[in-house]
């Protein structure tokens, strides 16, 4: 799919599908069903595209293996899960979780950018450390952009991470927020780490701290 905007659903078949899509929309439900499923994002061709999700993707009784690849960037504006398949972010690939929810349970790699939308979460099984940028949104110290790892720990050592406050963020001086949150021990942050970030904030500046053993934190300061 190339351009413009598909309307109605798209139900897969007994096997497994591959679905490259090369921008616009899907207006409905896109189920791809059982089997081992692979969703392109771009071809990784020069010429950039975006696509938006119009409506829920997934796959009944299967797994979608989601690539964003080079030049392509993909908006998730209705809520997209994957099971357990790999999901990736190629170098030059940007992926917007601003919109809904993406549940992932396999193996996640980031190696361009992801924007964590204000009360959104990118829960995924496992993340790869990689040379990539984060980008949190941030509305105040209770509603702002989470990476949930279900399976293992995170690690950001690799990564840059820039702080987006909305224009109508209030943040106290020493707030404290978890924007990643692992199930085992942070990689690469040790308990003393704190690298200032950048931000499009006049008065604080942030900085990304290992908070406890398995959790990673923002911490705002004047």
């Amino acid at each position: 799919q190339t351009g413009g905007a598909v309307v109605g659903n798209i139900t897969g078949g007994a096997g497994a599908e591959t679905l490259t899509l090369g921008g616009g929309s899907i207006t409905g439900i896109t189920d791809l069903a059982a089997g081992s499923n692979v969703v392109n994002i771009g071809t990784g061709a020069v010429t950039p595209v975006a696509f938006t999700t119009g409506g829920t993707l997934l796959a009944t009784g299967g797994t979608i293996a989601l690539t964003v690849k080079n030049h392509a960037t993909f908006t998730v504006h209705d809520a997209v899960t994957t099971g357990a398949a790999a999901l990736a972010v190629n170098t030059g690939g940007i992926l917007n979780v601003t919109g809904a929810n993406l549940t992932n349970l396999g193996a996640f790699t980031n190696a361009g950018t992801v924007e964590i939308g204000s009360g959104r979460v990118l829960s995924v099984g496992t993340q790869v450390a990689g040379t990539s940028a984060y980008i949190w949104d941030v509305v105040d110290a209770t509603h702002f952009g989470n990476l949930t790892v279900t399976g293992g720990g995170a690690d950001l050592s690799t990564s840059t991470s820039t702080v987006n406050l909305l224009s109508s963020s209030y943040i106290a001086n020493n707030a404290k927020l978890e924007v990643v949150i692992g199930t085992a021990p942070v990689g690469g942050l040790t308990a003393t780490t704190a690298t200032v970030l950048a931000d499009n904030s006049f008065l604080l500046n942030f900085t990304l701290e290992r908070g406890d053993n398995a959790g990673i934190g923002l911490s705002a300061n004047d």
